[in-house]
């Protein structure tokens, strides 16, 4: 993808549901790191390298310039709708936007929130963190020790959990329709 063909696929991102505040200037970390084990050698043969496989991207960082006032509402109702509650963790969110697409980062966590920095005039700028979320495998749940049932599989990527409909969810679902508008 060339961002001089398709500079939106650049600039705009979105994560999950939430479109993400104002305009995006700066990816950084979204790189693919991959792993490597480096042996010492005996005696006079050299060190050997093993290659283990590919690491997640583990310090993402998204910077956003904002500078209208739909651009803090977009910013709230990311912040509500990715930070978990307190002593929850926090859940990982599909990531749409070709910086990430290049090096296959497809599902992201946040790691940490920013605080909004003036940068003078009517710039503001905040800084996301985040972690890649690796796709998760079939895992086997297995009778318990002199039952007879079979081994069943569970996706835990498919898994669905019953929706809560509290007064914080319905709010969140305003701002965030509010924020899609804009």
């Amino acid at each position: 993808m060339n961002p001089f063909e398709q500079p939106n696929a650049y600039g705009k991102i979105k994560f999950g549901p939430f479109p993400g505040p104002g305009s995006l200037v700066d990816v950084d970390g979204a790189d693919r790191p991959y792993g490597w084990d480096k042996t010492k050698g005996t005696g006079t043969s050299g060190a050997t390298n093993k290659y283990t496989g590919v690491d997640i991207a583990d310090s993402i960082k998204t910077t956003h310039h904002l500078t209208t006032v739909a651009d803090f509402t977009a910013l709230a109702v990311l912040r509500k709708g990715v930070s978990p509650p307190k002593g929850k963790t926090p859940s990982a969110f599909d990531v749409e936007n070709a910086h990430f697409t290049t090096n296959n980062i497809v599902s992201i966590a946040l790691k940490k929130f920013g605080q909004e920095k003036h940068l003078g005039g009517g710039l503001w700028s905040v800084v996301l963190e985040w972690t890649e979320e690796a796709a998760s495998k079939p895992t086997a749940t297995g009778p318990v020790a002199g039952s007879k049932s079979g081994t069943k599989w569970v996706d835990s990527a498919t898994s669905t959990a019953p929706t809560a409909k509290s007064g914080s969810d319905k709010e969140l679902d305003k701002l965030l329709k509010q924020a899609m508008a804009a």
